[in-house]
């Protein structure tokens, strides 16, 4: 069946793709017809992690067009694999938008274990408009020390001066996550202030 695909010798349609369904060879079959595929995402496709995995490796797909196969993955295949996640969360990144739920967002931190993309995803889910402080405090969570404390009572965390921590603390002064933030350390950490109306990160 591999052979027939790859030689053009299996069309793409409905009726054969309910075949298509039932067999290993799903990825070959979709990134042979990519173009085709692209035009009918609603079709009913058999994904799995396997198969998932392979078409977006196979390097048939456009940045555009794996975020809008994203959209029609069932989520708990993405997040059961930390390479589907990564895939992901790098697709979002290079897109600079996010086709999933905002709250969804955080079994796709928990799956990732790339802190600097992590980051970038986190500050273009603010930038987009997700501007949830419960979920925010559970992606904050989820990225571990010095994280946990961002927007604490009584928290005044360091965070490494760079550019995504300054992006990310940005992004939560603007929506009143945070107070402020300000260099110390001679320039290499970034010292965070929390607002007044923040109890644990949660808004009164």
């Amino acid at each position: 069946l591999s052979i027939l695909i790859s030689s053009g010798r299996v069309p793409f349609s409905q009726q054969v793709l309910a075949e298509i369904n039932k067999t290993d060879e799903l990825a070959g079959y979709i990134s042979f017809h990519s173009k085709s595929f692209m035009q009918q995402l609603d079709w009913g496709y058999n994904f799995n992690t396997k198969n998932v995995q392979d078409i977006l490796c196979s390097g048939v797909f456009s940045v555009d067009e794996k975020y809008n196969i994203i959209g029609i993955i069932p989520f708990d295949i993405i997040q059961s694999s930390q390479s589907i996640a990564n895939i992901v969360i790098d697709t979002f990144c290079k897109k600079q938008k996010i086709s999933i739920e905002f709250d969804l967002l955080v079994n796709l931190v928990k799956a990732s274990r790339d802190i600097n993309k992590k980051l970038e995803l986190m500050v273009i889910a603010l930038k987009n408009g997700h501007h949830d402080h419960n979920v925010i405090r559970q992606l904050l969570n989820d990225m571990g020390d010095p994280y946990t404390e961002v927007g604490e009572k009584n928290r005044k965390p360091l965070l490494p001066n760079d550019m995504l921590n300054r992006s990310l603390l940005d992004a939560l002064a603007k929506i009143k996550f945070i107070s402020s933030y300000k260099p110390e350390k001679e320039d290499k950490c970034l010292r965070v202030q929390p607002t007044k109306n923040i109890y644990y990160g949660f808004t009164k």
